[in-house]
């Protein structure tokens, strides 16, 4: 299902999951891209950036959102401040008042859905698949802003009749990726055959969702009648840390060491996707593997 002559805005749309749904989006809409630019770059819209109108602005600033946002049809909410170690202002700023922000402009304006994207952060620690229902204990500053901001989008949806729906996104993955992320160090230390550092003992297990797999939940997030309703955006499949270390080893040809360093606070040890809800209500069925993606990063890498 595709979304057609819409006029959209994406906050954080110049950022490595934003600037591939704009990709997505822009073919066939009016896509506006709202970023402050932070940590987006103007490199990750040059496929699209004849096509959108670019904002270079804060979403705390309410004014320039207000503005923004005129006549726009759609909203897809990105924008955040991202990190698990450290308690920061920015974090509950951005994450939490910037996301209020957006809800309270909605307000007064005839949008026909949110889409905000969240965090598997906001779960916590478990052994088992993590469905929509599991308990909500963050163990990091970032998955606890995400949680605020889920539970304000839920209530200007009871309170105001806001048509939100929240995505929580696990491990995602892919081209344009920050050098931050376990995926892309990965890529990077095969690259420059360099060491690659482990946090922990690198038997924790992740859910990595490839981003155009992402792209496409957003998409049926919009366009499907669900408004009000939280869903998980992963495979449904975990692998650990050092059997991706293994894959990378054998599709790069590179004989790479691994350093093994303290685990970093906030990290959990497991996080893996329940999708059924997703696959039920949307219609969502991720199409890529992580071995399939990671040939697709090396032989598409920068």
């Amino acid at each position: 299902m595709e979304i057609k002559r819409q006029r959209i805005l994406v906050t954080g749309g110049a950022g490595f999951i934003g600037s591939h749904l704009v990709d997505r989006l822009c073919v066939d809409n009016e896509v506006i891209v709202f970023d402050d630019l932070s940590t987006g770059l103007l490199e990750n819209l040059r496929k699209s950036k004849s096509q959108i109108t670019l904002i270079i602005g804060d979403i705390l600033n309410y004014e320039l959102l207000n503005k923004s946002m005129k006549g726009v049809d759609i909203v897809y909410h990105l924008a955040a401040h991202v990190g698990i170690n450290e308690f920061t202002k920015i974090d509950v700023k951005v994450n939490i008042q910037g996301t209020v922000n957006i809800l309270e402009v909605c307000r007064g304006t005839g949008v026909k859905r949110i889409v905000f994207a969240s965090s598997a952060g906001v779960y916590g620690e478990s052994d088992d698949k993590l469905n929509e229902g599991h308990s909500l204990k963050p163990l990091s500053v970032y998955g606890m802003s995400k949680l605020k901001a889920e539970k304000q989008c839920m209530l200007y949806h009871r309170v105001y009749d806001i048509p939100v729906v929240i995505l929580r996104y696990f491990n995602v993955y892919g081209q344009r990726a920050s050098n931050g992320d376990v995926v892309s160090s990965l890529i990077k230390s095969a690259e420059q055959g360099m060491r690659f550092i482990v946090y922990g003992d690198g038997k924790q297990t992740r859910d990595f969702v490839y981003v155009e797999d992402v792209v496409k939940a957003n998409i049926l997030a919009a366009t499907k009648d669900v408004i009000g309703e939280v869903f998980n955006v992963g495979t449904g499949v975990g692998i650990g840390i050092l059997p991706l270390f293994d894959i990378v080893k054998t599709i790069s040809g590179v004989g790479m060491e691994i350093v093994f360093n303290d685990a970093r606070r906030g990290d959990t040890k497991h996080s893996v996707a329940d999708i059924t809800k997703s696959i039920e209500m949307l219609g969502y069925q991720p199409s890529c593997d992580v071995l399939e993606g990671l040939v697709r990063m090396w032989n598409t890498r920068r």
